[in-house]
């Protein structure tokens, strides 16, 4: 008799349990690949797009730099010139980099905060700082299709500076100071921690 009774209440139970985990029950932790993100992303294109024009407009004021050191190899101040102007860009580039990336993971990281917050979940962890995860637990879709929605505006943080040997403003100017850490590395830290001013701002 007892068993009897068992049967249906364990199949009640299991039919309860099934609806709790439909409808009620859902996983506190989700997993964000932050790199992804950066790399797919239409904002992260973006930063990548300006970085390579800012590269190019170095890479074509040192050619016509070099190009007069070819011409005329005895002149060392030429030489010199090429040589300050290739350490300038290079610094510059650098800051570049890092303010870029900056505003980016800014940007992205309140993506995911706002995700977070609108389904509730209780922790977003990056894949980077896990060992093992279920993949159901991995939310990077659904946040980058978020992310692609931001408009940023990417604007050179250095300005339109005269470089070495283009003018007598030049030797006023110093250089810009080089990034603390290459940007390969602040797409794994919070936009907080790091040291450059982001001087872009989203479109409006």
């Amino acid at each position: 008799m007892n068993r009897f009774l068992l049967l249906p209440l364990l199949a009640l139970c299991l039919l309860t349990g099934a609806c709790l985990s439909d409808a009620q029950v859902k996983n506190d932790v989700a997993v964000v690949d932050i790199g992804r993100l950066i790399r797919d992303s239409e904002p992260g294109k973006a930063a990548q797009a300006f970085l390579e024009g800012i590269q190019k407009d170095f890479n074509d004021k040192l050619a016509a730099q070099q190009e007069k050191v070819q011409k005329n190899q005895e002149d060392k101040q030429a030489m010199q010139t090429l040589e300050t102007m290739y350490v300038s860009m290079q610094q510059r580039m650098q800051t570049e980099e890092q303010n870029a990336t900056n505003v980016l993971i800014e940007q992205i990281l309140q993506t995911v905060k706002n995700f977070r917050q609108q389904k509730n979940y209780k922790v977003i962890v990056r894949t980077e700082a896990l060992l093992d995860y279920d993949p159901a637990c991995d939310v990077t879709s659904l946040v980058l299709d978020e992310v692609n929605k931001l408009k940023i505006d990417f604007k050179p943080v250095t300005g339109e500076q005269a470089l070495p040997g283009q003018g007598a403003a030049a030797e006023s100017e110093p250089a810009a100071e080089p990034a603390a850490e290459p940007a390969a590395e602040q797409a794994a830290e919070p936009a907080a921690e790091q040291t450059a001013k982001p001087a872009a701002e989203p479109a409006k």
